[in-house]
């Protein structure tokens, strides 16, 4: 009679411990297949000046950002991406699905660590790059191959232990 009370919570226990831990590092549950591989198109700039400091891109290391206004953590990030900015990492943003006019507002607002924006509002070209959500950052060696892909919002920890190492190690990139 026990046993009817004590075998289905010790089944509920074990399954939410098995639960928690299979959300533990959800970074590398999401592997991306872009890695290794030739950086997808991106969106084409919306004018000449645009275009301009996007073909400046090309030939370096550089971060491609994929986020929106509407993205709390977009702005939670936002702060690593201008330090990386300041730091003279190439940052080209990709604005997903998102209106232009809010964009520009909210980089006039908290700051524009992006040499180009470039805008995906139907998110087709996030598709092409593997993109499960926003913010999402890949890092694109001088060839163009896709060397790295950060699902979630850039952090301290990332910065310190993931991104400012990879970029140490290509030529020409600041530490």
């Amino acid at each position: 009679m026990r046993a009817h009370i004590w075998v289905p919570l010790l089944a509920l226990a074990a399954l939410v411990i098995l639960l928690y831990a299979g959300m533990q590092d959800m970074d590398r549950a999401l592997p991306s297949p872009m890695v290794g591989k030739t950086a997808p198109n991106l969106p084409a700039p919306e004018d000449a000046s645009d275009a301009s400091a996007l073909a400046g891109t090309e030939g370096k290391p550089r971060l491609v950002n994929f986020w929106a206004s509407w993205c709390q953590p977009c702005l939670a990030e936002h702060p690593e991406l201008m330090a990386l900015a300041e730091r003279g990492v190439t940052i080209i943003g990709v604005n997903y699905k998102d209106e232009s006019s809010a964009a520009a507002r909210w980089l006039e607002r908290h700051g524009n660590p992006f040499t180009v924006v470039l805008r995906d509002p139907e998110g087709s070209f996030a598709i092409d790059w593997g993109v499960y959500g926003v913010p999402e950052t890949y890092l694109i060696g001088a060839d163009g191959t896709v060397l790295h892909k950060k699902v979630g919002p850039v952090d301290d920890d990332y910065l310190r232990d993931e991104l400012l190492p990879r970029l140490a190690t290509l030529s020409g990139s600041p530490s």
